[in-house]
């Protein structure tokens, strides 16, 4: 996948550059979507013009070529085809990947914003069909997006806006708890219970993914994050226990999967499931 974003941002590189220089918890979803992406134009007309605010007007280029990358993205994560099914967002993922790559920790504060509010609002009257559609797909959207920054820009994310007590803190907070469960249920629970075969690359993944649900779980004001979805779910991040639990039984699950060798040989790596 971090493939597919290297060759997704480097194609909308050179196309613009082109163009400018001469003259880019989840029910499946039903038919419906189409006609509700035609109505999500809203939403992403209100991120984009949040993100624009934030360009550089001193760099037109830089600032052109970035905002396409995230337009396309954008686009292409709520576009029909890819929204199809929801549970997991596997289809939307490659483009909610790219998005989160290119987009500072700022602008994904407020495409996520923008993404929340429009999944938690209150019908107005009776909801339609459509209308409770396009809630779940920027629902989708929202925790995608969440669970697939990079843990650096994540960290700042978390640090510019609940530490320094930024803008978009509540906003901050539902992402913490909405990554934490799309790493474990999306990312982090199939690849080692449902692989066919467990192997040394996918015990090194697993590793990266315990870890930073571990810092999630760990931060000081972890059990404070949380929210309710627009499928009446609860959302928030498990307790350190229940994540030590997780941890003792990846690594039962690494001993029965992998080869005796491997697992004797790897010993460092399956450490890091321990909690102490």
């Amino acid at each position: 996948m971090k493939r597919f974003v290297k060759l997704f941002v480097l194609s909308v590189t050179c196309v613009l550059t082109t163009t400018l220089v001469g003259g880019c918890g989840i029910q499946t979803a039903t038919e419906d979507t189409r006609d509700l992406v035609r109505n999500s134009n809203v939403t992403q007309t209100a991120i984009l013009d949040g993100i624009n605010k934030t360009l550089d007007a001193t760099n037109q280029m830089r600032g052109s070529v970035h905002l396409q990358i995230l337009t396309l993205a954008l686009q292409n994560m709520t576009a029909a085809e890819n929204t199809v099914f929801l549970n997991p967002p596997t289809l939307m993922m490659p483009y909610a990947e790219a998005f989160a790559a290119e987009a500072t920790p700022d602008e994904l504060a407020k495409a996520s914003y923008v993404l929340l509010n429009t999944a938690l609002l209150p019908a107005q009257g009776e909801e339609t069909a459509q209308q409770k559609q396009t809630r779940i797909v920027s629902y989708a959207a929202f925790i995608t997006l969440a669970g697939l920054t990079a843990k650096p820009k994540f960290d700042e994310l978390l640090s510019t806006q609940i530490d320094k007590g930024g803008r978009y803190i509540d906003v901050a907070g539902a992402m913490a708890a909405a990554r934490y469960g799309f790493l474990r249920d999306v990312l982090f629970n199939p690849l080692v219970q449902r692989s066919q075969t467990l192997t040394k690359g996918s015990l090194a993944e697993a590793v990266d993914r315990f870890d930073a649900m571990k810092a999630l779980v760990t931060l000081p004001y972890a059990a404070k994050l949380g929210f309710t979805s627009p499928l009446k779910t609860k959302v928030s991040i498990d307790s350190i226990d229940k994540l030590r639990n997780l941890g003792a039984d990846t690594i039962d699950a690494f001993k029965a999967g992998l080869p005796a060798d491997t697992y004797a040989q790897n010993q460092a790596l399956l450490n890091q499931f321990v909690i102490p």
